[in-house]
């Protein structure tokens, strides 16, 4: 008997801290909505205070710090809000805030580093060279050269492909007298170009490789192939002749210039320089082909050191042979979006009535079980739908108050409690409910990192609708579900033009049917940033998208066909708009705005020209 009441006391207790700081989250919010926002500070203040350091509350003051431009009190606490991050474990969501950082400040190079190195850690290959070379600039400026070099090698690791990257690379280790090395890279650098067919760049830098090693045949070779390819091959001539008159040697400076001679016609000009080379004591394959191919036997002669050509006969100089690495690109996006979809507005004689200004009951029964209830509420907070989040999740307090899911969810949405008549049983004592004031999304990335790396940690009733499934066979560079996780911390801390990059990332790998609910949030968040970003026929395009995709539960539905609406009345299409706000309404009278939006667009005159 004292373990029960001692269980029910406890959940008071917590019940009793909850409202307290539910009461001072809604004072906050309330002074932001009234603008009054060095009062919302101080509010949020005061729940850190009583709370310990929560990284939401902590990037909302910094935000409105921003509002009052007080920019370097807001880096502060941005500050705090990533080291928070970084110490959780949390990768993602410290890149987020870092990168929210950097934007307000990029010349600071730590931040640089630091985000270089989460971006390295988790194979984002793109974001991390841009910010290895911001650092590689900085240490330039600086004469830190050592370390600049130290940057471009671990740019190089993660893109091998990058031909300016590897050049730079190479200037720097020229300057370190690190002559073998910068050579090595110039060649790469060079076979990279060829194989890509960027013949100007090879005939530009091929010179400069040259002054590493003058008689380097591979280089050269690369060079008159180059020359030929874009029309240059007098000033090959010109160069080859210098170099020999420089050098005063003409092998294998000869060889090329006999290669030339071929290309412009002159058979035997060509013959008399390979000949030349032959009598003089060189003998190599390259000039046995030439004088064959110029209608003159060889002969034998003595045979001087000389370094090998890299290719064995003279028709490889144009560099046809290279094999072709590049692989064709998709030519498609992920959605094929077609004029009529299943769910594509139609005209409809019998139009819903416009609504009136009657109240809706504030509570709609609920359908479904509470897993059910709680993916909706996940699927609202995910969007930022706070509203949408809050009704349903003041029915779930009414319903399941004593329910640790519900509960954390509220905090999310930041539910106030007060007054609110708890029905249902409680927990058993052996369900200790945890401390409540845990975060919900820490919880929840918790339980991805579980359920990627197979860890058992995890509890499996929070692994739910929205999570994205493991894939072993993905390399990490280019698993969906690193950018959809990506993309949600930029949306976090209002980074939408990242975000929407990311989730553009994610939805491109999510071709496996067992991705639909995300592949659906995507398009949903898709939709409603190009929406806020005021792009209307990109928020159609994929609020459509998402339409189209299968299994959809009717709250996503809702969701999705809401954001198209916006987006046609924002093109001015007020006619589709009105059709399609009065489909939501027939399936939920008080969903969001539509009852108010289908009342101003009922008062405005039909405009019959549009289809």
């Amino acid at each position: 008997m004292a373990g029960a009441f001692g269980s029910f006391w406890s959940r008071g207790v917590m019940l009793g801290k909850y409202a307290d700081k539910q009461s001072i989250l809604r004072s906050a919010e309330k002074a932001v909505l009234n603008q009054k926002f060095q009062q919302a500070i101080r509010e949020y203040e005061r729940f850190v205070e009583l709370e310990a350091p929560d990284p939401g509350i902590l990037n909302t003051i910094g935000d409105l710090l921003l509002k009052l431009n007080r920019t370097s009190e807001a880096l502060g606490y941005f500050q705090q809000v990533a080291e928070l991050y970084s110490c959780s474990g949390f990768a993602l969501k410290a890149i987020a805030t870092y990168r929210k950082i950097h934007n307000l400040n990029p010349s600071d190079p730590r931040i640089n580093e630091i985000l270089a190195e989460l971006y390295y850690r988790q194979s984002f290959a793109y974001d991390a060279v841009h910010h290895l070379l911001l650092l590689v600039e900085h240490y330039r400026k600086a004469n830190q050269i050592e370390q600049a070099i130290a940057c471009l090698k671990k740019a190089i690791a993660l893109a091998p492909a990058d031909f300016n990257t590897r050049v730079l690379l190479a200037e720097l280790l020229e300057q370190r007298d690190k002559k073998a090395e910068a050579l090595e890279q110039y060649q790469e650098a060079l076979t990279l170009c060829a194989v890509r067919g960027e013949w100007a760049q090879v005939f530009e830098v091929a010179p400069i490789a040259l002054s590493l090693d003058e008689a380097n045949t591979d280089i050269l070779q690369r060079y008159v192939g180059a020359a030929q390819e874009v029309g240059r091959l007098l000033d090959a001539e010109n160069f080859l002749t210098k170099r020999i008159s420089v050098s005063g040697k003409i092998f294998p400076y000869q060889i090329f210039l006999a290669w030339i001679c071929e290309k412009r016609g002159e058979p035997r000009r060509a013959w008399e320089l390979y000949r030349d080379l032959e009598e003089n004591g060189y003998a190599h394959p390259l000039i046995q082909e030439g004088l064959g191919r110029t209608g003159m036997e060889a002969t034998p002669a003595a045979v001087h050191d000389a370094p090998p050509l890299a290719e064995p006969a003279l028709e490889r100089f144009a560099l046809h042979s290279l094999v072709e690495t590049s692989t064709a690109s998709k030519t498609q996006g992920f959605f094929e979006i077609t004029e009529q979809t299943e769910t594509e507005l139609v005209e409809d004689d019998e139009e819903a009535p416009t609504p009136t200004n009657s109240a809706v009951p504030a509570d709609i029964p609920l359908i479904g079980s509470l897993e059910e209830a709680l993916e909706e509420a996940d699927f609202y907070l995910k969007l930022g739908f706070r509203d949408e989040a809050r009704k349903l999740l003041e029915q779930l307090l009414r319903l399941h108050g004593h329910d640790e899911r519900v509960l954390r969810r509220a905090e999310k949405a930041m539910l106030s409690v007060p007054g609110l008549e708890v029905r249902g049983e409680p927990a058993s004592g052996q369900d200790v409910v945890k401390e409540i004031t845990d975060d919900f999304d820490s919880e929840l990335d918790s339980a991805l990192e579980g359920l990627f790396t197979g860890a058992e940690e995890y509890q499996a009733d929070e692994v739910l609708r929205y999570d994205v499934a493991a894939k072993t066979d993905q390399p990490a560079h280019s698993s969906p579900r690193l950018h959809y996780e990506l993309g949600l911390a930029y949306k976090e801390m209002g980074l939408n033009s990242d975000a929407l990059q990311e989730f553009l990332k994610a939805v491109e790998g999510m071709e496996d049917s067992e991705y639909q609910p995300q592949k659906l949030l995507c398009c949903s968040l898709l939709a409603n940033t190009f929406l806020n970003l005021g792009n209307y026929d990109e928020a159609i395009r994929w609020a459509q998208a998402g339409l189209q995709i299968p299994e959809r539960r009717e709250f996503e539905w809702k969701a999705l066909q809401y954001d198209l609406c916006l987006a046609l009345e924002g093109k001015g299409d007020s006619k589709k708009a009105l059709r399609g706000y009065r489909e939501i309404l027939k399936k939920d009278p008080s969903y969001r705005d539509v009852s108010r939006r289908i009342s101003q667009l009922g008062a405005k005159p039909r405009d019959e020209s549009r289809v």
